[in-house]
């Protein structure tokens, strides 16, 4: 029989058998056994009755290795456990099985129970055995003066249970034994030490090393190009014991960070271009701290921004002009620029420059900025080149020559920018005649006539256009068409009269004459008739050659001024009564068409004229 405490009941107490019973049992001679890793470990059991017989069968097992068992309801031998090949060995003498564990570590501690078995029944299986703790020693840091100089530290060496007949001590700095076999150590501190301790009898099993941290190093993941909106963990890690605590830093060590959840761990969660900077950690114990390197944390982002600026605000032909866009992407930007949507060619850096800016570069402009992250466009800025007028050109309506009375518009029209101003003017006068771009003059006289010339002008400059002449139909022009349709209405009456005369004249030859009167009748009706058809034909083409003059015209021998003209002289004719002192022709007279003006050295008097010499019948 045996008991225990309630929530215990894995430490009973040893069993006993009941008075005046006959009792089959299993002892051991230990309930817990406490022992140091990599030593080596003895527990024995005893069973009663003794049994001689050769059908006993014995042997240790540990319940906590019941998953490696064939059966789990059936214990194995630890001899053939893998685990512990070769590190276990059990002896017998008489009742008594010894069970040695050699090169202990952590694992083996466990429970270790003893089972025999007969013929006739099994016992030991379901009873508490032995427990067994393996520890390893370690040296703690109980205190630490800090508020004084020089720090100290209390160590002490210790496990998570006291191995029996282990009484003293032995500590080590740097490998070397100090010579003090008090569980307790008082020490200067030195972030450089390593200071550890043992058992006096296990010298070579000692207890860790504690010391300041050292080799304290950040690393990144992702480790290659980090890019906003991703996760990112930052890890401290450094070589410390006791295990170091850590502190995040960025830029300087005033800006504390928080970690996130461990504390050797710094979550970013989505990463901002914000969080771009050098980032270091700072490992801390009892012993001391250790600072790591600086850590670069660039984040790669698309350009968030995009701003167009000018040089100047006003800008004037022949300025040099600079365009600069402006953006904060990472990695640096590339830059395009349009023109009115048209793409133009790189700028370098984002400056795009006119070097003489001309007035064809007015436009709408904008850049573009991108990366591998993305790219986005500007707003757009205007450039309003601003310039003298050029060249002005002067309209006249209507064109040619301006009768009098009449009206006339002189536009004029010259490139500008701001648009310009015009203002009229006269030839060798310096008072305007006019302002506006259209210049009308309102029933218009000689005086009106001349050159006119027009001033553009704004603010960069003006510009004259060149001289533009206006001729004015003069009234002595009019009179002179009048006077010409005067002529041709006198020449039409005396070419008329002429005729009559000439008709009349025959008429009193025929009546003078006998025998060859009659002959000099019928010629003077063939004259008559001739010139009829000749004033009729003259008549007819008044209206084509208005100039044009008929008439009849006597000539007396006894004549002895000149006559020029062309003249063909009739056959002549032999007559008995011949009469020479009369001839009768036919002149036809073409004058040109009458001129608006005409050279004085012509002679007025010369007339070209076709003669008919008719002779006496």
């Amino acid at each position: 029989m045996t008991c225990a405490l309630k929530g215990h009941e894995d430490f009973p107490s040893p069993s006993v058998c009941i008075e005046n019973q006959y009792c089959k049992q299993v002892i051991y001679s230990h309930a817990r056994i406490c022992a140091l890793k990599g030593s080596s470990v003895s527990f024995h059991s005893s069973y009663s009755p003794y049994y001689s017989s050769n059908s006993v069968t014995s042997f240790w097992f540990s319940p906590g290795r019941s998953a490696q068992w064939r059966n789990p309801s059936l214990p194995e031998d630890l001899q053939h456990d893998s685990r512990y090949m070769d590190r276990v060995y059990v002896t017998q003498t008489r009742q008594k099985f010894t069970l040695t564990i050699n090169n202990l570590v952590e694992n083996d501690s466990a429970e270790y129970r003893f089972i025999f078995k007969t013929g006739l029944f099994s016992w030991g299986s379901d009873l508490h055995g032995t427990t067994l703790t393996v520890t390893d020693l370690q040296v703690e840091v109980t205190r630490t003066s800090t508020n004084q100089e020089p720090e100290y530290a209390e160590l002490k060496c210790h496990s998570r249970c006291t191995p029996s007949g282990y009484p003293y001590y032995r500590w080590f700095r740097n490998g070397q034994d100090i010579r003090h076999n008090k569980s307790t150590y008082e020490v200067l501190i030195n972030t450089t030490d390593k200071i550890s301790c043992s058992v006096s009898s296990f010298k070579d099993h000692r207890a860790p090393d504690v010391y300041a941290p050292v080799s304290t190093s950040v690393s990144v993941d992702p480790s290659d190009d980090i890019v906003e909106g991703k996760p990112v963990f930052l890890k401290c890690s450094s070589d410390a014991n006791p295990p170091a605590n850590y502190t995040w830093y960025k830029k300087t060590k005033t800006s504390a960070l928080q970690p996130h959840r461990k504390d050797s761990e710094f979550y970013l969660n989505p990463i901002q271009a914000s969080d771009s900077g050098e980032y270091f950690c700072v490992a801390k114990n009892q012993l001391g701290e250790s600072r790591s390197g600086n850590l670069d944390i660039d984040v790669k982002y698309s350009p968030k921004r995009a701003d167009v600026s000018l040089s100047h605000a006003e800008i004037v032909e022949g300025d040099s002009v600079n365009l600069t866009c402006s953006s904060d992407g990472n990695p640096a930007p590339f830059y395009r620029w349009y023109k009115d949507n048209q793409m133009m060619l790189q700028g370098q850096g984002g400056v795009y420059q006119f070097t003489s800016v001309k007035s064809e570069d007015s436009g709408t402009y904008c850049c573009e900025v991108g990366n591998i992250c993305g790219r986005i466009n500007s707003s757009t800025v205007l450039i309003n080149v601003e310039y003298s007028p050029r060249l002005p050109s002067v309209s006249v309506s209507p064109a040619g020559d301006v009768a009098a009375g009449s009206s006339v518009n002189l536009t004029c029209s010259s490139d500008a920018n701001p648009a310009a101003t015009y203002t009229w003017y006269t030839e060798h006068s310096t008072s305007p005649a006019a302002n506006g771009q259209t210049f009308t003059i309102v029933d218009i006289r000689g005086e009106h006539g001349g050159n006119y010339y027009c001033q553009a002008r704004n603010s960069r400059g003006h510009h004259n256009s060149t001289l533009h002449l206006i001729v004015v139909s003069s009234s002595v022009s009019s009179a002179v068409v009048g006077s010409i349709m005067f002529l041709l209405l006198i020449g039409l009456v005396l070419s008329a009269f002429i005729i009559f005369r000439k008709k009349k004249a025959v008429r009193q030859i025929r009546q003078t004459r006998e025998g060859p009167g009659d002959n000099e009748a019928k010629i003077l009706g063939n004259l008559s008739r001739h010139l009829e058809s000749s004033s009729t034909a003259g008549l007819g083409n008044s209206a084509a050659q208005d100039d044009v003059c008929y008439a009849s015209v006597l000539f007396s021998k006894n004549q002895e001024e000149p006559l020029y003209s062309n003249f063909v002289p009739a056959e002549p004719k032999t007559s008995k009564n011949k009469e020479e002192d009369v001839e009768y022709s036919a002149v036809m007279i073409k004058n040109t068409p009458c001129k608006k003006s005409y050279d004085a050295s012509e002679e007025s008097s010369e007339l070209y004229s076709t003669v008919c010499k008719v002779n006496r019948l």
